[in-house]
């Protein structure tokens, strides 16, 4: 439950002022890497042959790992939009597969799967054009539904419904291009773009990035954090495909540029879910310290309370009967802290006990335990005893610190504390023992008149005030 709210986090936070700046100083270094390159975009670099396949080995496993997490967002809070976009992703990394294999000079002089000398190029077009097409569908199924979820029986149907669609249309589409090339026009002639510009093709891939970044600006105003790192996304492929326009040619300074910004634009999203990801665990963690604490610690004082003390006397308990050593715990109840709760109010009363584990924490050692076991009861573990002694002069000294006035909203209060100790192992070796003599001494130095400490010795109860 705890990792689906997360998920639902992911897809509806809002950007921090931080995140907001971080997006717009990614854009401008986009922007201003794009300007340098412009003016030697036709500048012809050198054929690095490994470039090609590490570079869409990369797109690929950022694409399908940003559409894995897009999917799994989608399957819990079942917005339609994310199913939309995740295979909008999952389009792009698989038709990175074709790309490659069918590019010239990569694992053949002219490409594998009976490619010709427009296929990879043809592929570049779906790519870069298939991308801004669905994030246009997303636009526009955020705009109809936004927030909606659709019923688990709808969302399974769609999930089911893209993930077989995907990889058929991106299929077909590889078929398309290399089986019924000659069907297609022509767009690249020996490695020259050129003809991809003049034949219109260029300008409707670049018109539908310009139309994208657009409607995701307009209709999602990077609401959240999925949202505004989606802008920086399709910014950077738009940037990618007017590079690749400009240079002209494979293998040019404007080329190499471009597939850079491809790497952004199939990153940048990843990075984002990523890092939030990151943040929401760490979040959970300091919940799960903070709940476990609160589990074991008394929320008006602070003080470990009974789960707590339980597991701590049995850690203990167990120890000594291993390694051998004493100790002890004590019994504490309040004297006339009902009539103060009775005649000032519980706001007072609850004060007075936060004063009171305040006192408690002073009569003891770092080592020991202080604990309130609920209402005005407190116990003590003293965790090692040299001698019998120790346990009677931190009964006293709680006797005595307790018989103080307190000042409560400057008024003079004033209580007093009956005390019962058992020493272990001599009182008890088992908690139930132990904590049941320890309760007995307590309830024997009231009926002498409170205000006293008790201890348990053997099966009688020692009056030692």
């Amino acid at each position: 439950m705890a990792a689906e709210r997360s998920l639902f986090h992911l897809a509806s936070m809002t950007p921090t002022r931080v995140q907001r700046v971080m997006a717009v100083v990614v854009c401008l270094l986009n922007l201003c890497f794009f300007s340098l390159a412009v003016p030697y975009a036709k500048q012809m670099g050198p054929e690095i042959t490994p470039f090609l396949p590490s570079f869409v080995t990369m797109v690929l496993l950022f694409d399908l790992m940003t559409a894995f997490l897009l999917y799994s967002q989608f399957r819990v809070t079942r917005l339609p939009s994310l199913a939309v976009l995740a295979s909008t992703y999952l389009f792009t990394g698989l038709v990175t597969i074709p790309h490659i294999l069918t590019f010239p000079g990569v694992f053949s002089p002219t490409g594998l799967l009976g490619a010709g000398p427009q296929s990879a190029v043809w592929l570049w077009v779906l790519w870069h054009g298939g991308f801004p097409l669905g994030i246009l569908a997303y636009c526009a199924v955020e705009a109809r539904w936004g927030n909606k979820p659709l019923s688990r029986g709808k969302s399974h149907v769609l999930l089911f419904s893209l993930l077989i669609l995907v990889p058929v249309l991106v299929g077909a589409l590889g078929v398309w291009v290399t089986v019924f090339q000659a069907s297609l026009p022509m767009i690249v002639q020996k490695g020259n773009y050129n003809l991809l510009w003049t034949s219109g093709v260029g300008p409707v891939v670049l018109g539908l990035n310009v139309l994208a970044a657009g409607m995701v600006l307009k209709v999602t105003k990077g609401r959240s954090v999925l949202q505004l790192w989606l802008f920086v996304s399709v910014l950077a492929l738009l940037l990618d495909v007017t590079l690749t326009l400009l240079a002209g040619s494979r293998y040019s300074i404007g080329w190499y540029v471009a597939r850079m910004n491809s790497l952004v634009s199939a990153s940048i999203v990843l990075a984002a879910l990523l890092l939030e990801i990151t943040s929401l665990y760490v979040r959970l963690v300091q919940q799960e310290k903070s709940l476990k604490y609160q589990a074991l610690h008394d929320s008006l004082t602070s003080l470990p309370n009974r789960a707590h003390f339980a597991e701590v006397l049995e850690e203990r308990l167990l120890e000594v009967k291993v390694q051998g050593g004493q100790g002890a715990i004590l019994f504490i109840d309040l004297d006339g802290f009902k009539q103060v709760n009775d005649s000032k109010g519980h706001d007072c009363g609850d004060l007075l006990l936060i004063e009171v584990a305040k006192r408690l924490l002073t009569c003891v050692r770092a080592n020991d335990l202080v604990a309130r076991m609920g209402g005005d009861e407190f116990t003590v573990i003293l965790r090692e005893l040299s001698d019998v002694g120790q346990i009677e002069q931190v009964a006293k000294r709680i006797v005595g610190r307790m018989s103080e006035p307190f000042c409560i909203r400057d008024q003079e209060l004033t209580i007093s504390a009956s005390v019962g100790g058992a020493t272990f192992p001599a009182d008890g070796q088992d908690s139930v023992t132990l904590m049941k003599r320890a309760d007995t001494a307590m309830y024997r130095a009231k009926e002498q008149g409170k205000n006293r400490y008790w201890l348990f010795d053997g099966s009688e109860v020692h009056e030692v005030s």
